[in-house]
């Protein structure tokens, strides 16, 4: 049971991401919002859209954004709490429906253990809700095939069901039908079917960078990072210009201890977008790790922390911080973020390893 809530929930956010809320309001709020949205800066998104919803209860739009932004802050209960007012507004639009399947399965990954089969039975009815109002919901078509893929029999799982909505994705959109079949021999443990199927994808479609992406991924968790490397180098000569490709390039090269190579493409996502949160922790990341660019990473975690709310990435950023203080022999400097670390997570266990060996204590 609670393996199979682990891959629901990464079910979850990869739908998230893949199927993203909407813009196309002139309202400076909502505008707000959708910003801090797309550069992950959820808690501020969701405090926009909040006062969007004060303002007007019945706005489905912004209900199924803010219901969005408290799933990638893992806020289950806010969530669901979010998406059932979502469908009182409208219960005949489909991506209602799938958006609240995504807000259940992560509630189903949280519950209690005599609650998470009720949770995750939500979860199949409502994307099956959306799948009935719109056949041609591709995302949601996903999310069922998966939840069939992993769940067990007695909570509605089938595998047979699972392949038929691969199926039905094939029969739809060729380059999400290949994805599908992919994760399907993924599940059998057929790593040679996957690769030729992600070829196959590319081959046919060149010019789309999603698969280029589920490709790297398939490699670099089979531990191939070389040849994850050359297939983010193909995507970035489809396209330069998009954050996610430089993003990934950055974390492979992190893996791969490459940190001048990682900086360099962190430094193009802040080119691209200069309050990219992920981007400038990553910078303070690399730098901390390699002792390179430590006063341009000084400034990154400076500009990361007036953008996050959060506490355990405020935490980390300090941790980074200090270990560049480190570098730069400024240890008094370097004690007072571990310390700042600590007031936040006083069960960090890198930061407390850190500022008793800076203080001389075993």
């Amino acid at each position: 049971m609670f393996r199979l809530m682990n891959k629901m929930t990464l079910v979850v956010f990869y739908f998230v991401m893949i199927y993203p809320v909407s813009g196309g309001s002139d309202d400076t709020g909502k505008r707000d919002g959708m910003r801090h949205y797309l550069s992950g800066r959820y808690a501020e998104a969701a405090s926009a859209f909040e006062k969007q919803i004060a303002a007007n209860p019945n706005d489905g739009a912004v209900l199924r954004r803010l219901t969005l932004a408290y799933i990638a802050l893992e806020q289950d209960k806010k969530a669901v709490k979010n998406a059932e007012r979502l469908l009182g507004v409208d219960e005949g639009n489909a991506d209602y429906h799938y958006t609240a399947s995504l807000a259940y399965g992560l509630r189903a990954q949280r519950a209690g253990v005599l609650k998470k089969a009720g949770f995750a039975k939500k979860m199949k009815a409502a994307v099956e809700r959306a799948i009935t109002l719109n056949p041609d919901h591709l995302p949601a078509r996903k999310v069922l095939m998966q939840f069939h893929m992993h769940a067990p029999g007695f909570m509605g799982g089938d595998s047979e069901e699972a392949r038929r909505q691969a199926e039905a994705i094939m029969a739809r959109n060729r380059m999400r039908g290949h994805e599908a079949a992919a994760m399907l021999h993924m599940k059998a443990e057929r790593f040679d079917a996957v690769e030729a199927t992600y070829r196959q994808s590319i081959a046919e479609t060149p010019d789309s960078l999603a698969h280029y992406f589920w490709y790297q991924t398939f490699l670099a968790g089979r531990d191939r990072l070389d040849e994850a490397a050359d297939v983010l180098n193909q995507a970035l000569a489809v396209d330069s210009m998009q954050v996610r490709t430089w993003m990934e390039i950055g974390r492979l090269a992190m893996v791969q201890k490459r940190h001048e190579t990682a900086l360099g493409a962190f430094r193009a996502v802040l080119r691209l977008d200069s309050d990219a949160p992920l981007a400038l922790y990553q910078m303070g990341k690399a730098s901390a790790l390699s002792g390179l660019a430590l006063e341009e990473a000084l400034a990154c975690l400076d500009r990361f922390d007036t953008l996050n709310s959060d506490s355990e990435q405020y935490a980390w950023s300090q941790i980074r911080r200090g270990q560049i203080y480190e570098y730069l022999k400024r240890i008094d400097k370097a004690k007072q973020a571990y310390a700042a670390a600590l007031s936040i997570d006083k069960d960090n266990q890198t930061a407390k390893a850190s500022f008793n060996r800076l203080n001389g204590d075993s």
